[in-house]
């Protein structure tokens, strides 16, 4: 099964994700962005998976790579400041993954 829009993926993706299946989560996401070129939705897809990474798999360097794609591509977007954040609050004492 794979949604055919970007909210209903994304929706689906939260739920997953809130009830504690991150990896179902991730592949509802997997490839958003190339399902559903130029959608306003894509940042929060991808804020999304910094926060499945990150809180739910504890995987902050996959997430750091997720991020920085992120704020390349949608530096002012609200949902890239709130992926930085989610990796600013796990990051290890004395590093700030968002200074990169």
């Amino acid at each position: 099964f794979v949604p055919q829009t970007a909210p209903t993926t994304l929706l689906l993706a939260q739920h997953a994700y809130k009830g504690q299946d991150s990896m179902l989560a991730l592949q509802l996401l997997r490839g958003f962005d190339k399902r559903f070129p130029g959608n306003h939705l894509i940042p929060a897809a991808y804020a999304l998976i910094v926060r499945v990474l990150v809180q739910g798999l504890h995987r902050p360097q996959q997430a750091l790579a997720v991020y920085q794609g992120l704020q390349r591509l949608y530096p002012a977007d609200p949902h890239t400041l709130e992926a930085g954040q989610i990796l600013k609050d796990h990051a290890p004492a004395g590093q700030s993954p968002t200074a990169a």
